[in-house]
């Protein structure tokens, strides 16, 4: 006995002890690019577990008879760590909904009270902050783009608090902000709109089974002074077998101004139903959005939507139909459709065609062709038909991948759609792009 106390005093660990926790797995990218149109470019991205760093430098410039054209500097920088978020931010969640009521896509299903989450440097739309998961503070403010003279030019800032259950179930927010003056319009009686500060108070809920989801928020806005404004949004998808349903429906009333002054549509109502079976996918759509939802004689645009995808023995076929139906004209149409047959899988073939107030504007026609895996060539050429003529475009490019992570590219592209007799290698873009992944 006096043997074995004395061995758990020579490595009181092995009882006591707790094992160390095991490091978190790091994921690292990191990219550069130079190009004769666009100039240099490097961006990073890190991530280990609940922590994330994106930065993005670019020094925008082009090559013109000879002479580099540049602009300015960008830089971005978006991070995360438990409990913060700055940076180049988009909004999520129910301050989605504050921005945009009538906005597309689902933004209360799934979501979580967090308001914000870092975005990509180049397209986040706003410069912001959040401290708190299930309840915090924040404040954002548009900025117009990522070069440093847009940093000088933010828009209005606005702050803001929530709160949230943890799995999403209630979320409540409140944001305040201060709106500017407006001129007002060349008559008298069109006066301008004084300095005024707003606030809004929002509330959303959220619930879901095995086989369907549901989420529906509201918000009030009053200006001090200034007119009162509210707005809700409800949302469900669910699955039946092989059918899959979704729904989107907002209605916002004539005063809405948005977070960052924006309007919104009075109406918007989006319904899509999918049917999923071995080898097929069909799918179909409708979207209405109106000025008003109170004025039948509002200006209003809805939209049907269609597409299939078969895959078999000849390959894989795709299509999608989009119609509008205008107001006393006749409907502008969309239709896309693709092929890769199995006998070429290195070889694919699209066409686009579209018509506007019963007259064929465009069509479209382009292929891709691809070899090789660790050393991959591809070539994209096309042929636009308008009424004015033929156009053309194409690209190339030779990919390589190294061991430990290590990509290169290079790549010619042609300036976008352009006539065949104003083509010359000048006019061509030049880009090399390496990437680094780790690990």
């Amino acid at each position: 006995m006096f043997s074995c106390a004395l061995a758990l005093l020579a490595a009181p660990g092995a009882v006591w002890g707790s094992p160390k926790p095991a490091p978190l797995p790091i994921d690292a990218l990191v990219s550069g690019s130079a190009s004769t149109l666009e100039g240099f470019e490097l961006s990073t991205s890190v991530e280990a577990g609940s922590t994330s760093v994106r930065a993005r430098v670019a020094v925008p410039y082009a090559l013109r008879d000879g002479e580099y054209l540049g602009s300015d500097t960008e830089l971005g920088l978006a991070f995360e760590f438990p409990g913060l978020k700055a940076g180049l931010v988009r909004a999520a969640g129910l301050q989605a909904f504050l921005l945009r009521p009538s906005s597309a896509g689902f933004v209360l299903l799934g979501a979580t009270g967090v308001p914000l989450r870092i975005d990509d440097p180049e397209d986040a739309p706003y410069l912001g902050a959040s401290l708190g998961d299930d309840f915090g503070v924040m404040v954002i403010a548009p900025v117009s783009g990522s070069s440093l003279s847009d940093y000088g030019e933010l828009g209005q800032p606005v702050y803001g608090a929530w709160a949230s259950h943890p799995d999403g179930a209630l979320l409540a927010a409140m944001a305040t902000a201060t709106e500017a003056t407006e001129p007002g319009g060349p008559s008298w009686y069109d006066a301008g709109s004084p300095l005024s500060q707003r606030v809004w108070a929002a509330f959303g809920t959220a619930s879901r089974g095995k086989a369907w989801e549901a989420g529906v928020a509201s918000v009030i806005s009053a200006g001090f002074p200034g007119p009162d404004a509210a707005a809700c949004r409800t949302e469900m998808r669910g699955s039946l077998g092989h059918f899959h349903l979704e729904l989107e429906a907002a209605v916002t009333s004539a005063e809405w101004k948005g977070l960052d002054g924006a309007d919104a549509a009075g109406l918007r109502i989006d319904t899509e139903a999918r049917y999923t079976q071995k080898g097929m996918l069909a799918t179909m759509g409708y979207k209405l959005e109106r000025d008003s939802w109170l004025d039948p004689a509002a200006e209003y645009l809805s939209t049907f939507r269609g597409a299939a995808e078969l895959r078999g023995w000849f390959g894989l076929a795709r299509s999608a139909l989009r119609l509008e139906p205008l107001r006393g004209s006749v409907p502008n149409l969309e239709l896309d459709t693709s092929f890769k047959p199995a006998i070429a899988p290195w070889l694919s073939i699209a066409s686009s065609w579209r018509a506007i107030d019963g007259k064929a504007s465009r069509f479209d026609v382009s292929g891709r062709v691809a070899f090789g895996r660790t050393f991959e060539f591809t070539m994209e050429p096309g042929l636009r038909f308008v009424p004015e003529g033929t156009l053309i475009k194409g690209s190339c490019a030779l990919a390589l991948e190294l061991p430990g992570g290590l990509s290169l590219e290079l790549a010619v592209n042609s300036p976008g759609w352009v006539e065949p007799d104003t083509l010359a290698p000048a006019l061509f873009e030049y880009r090399l792009k390496a990437a680094l992944k780790m690990p």
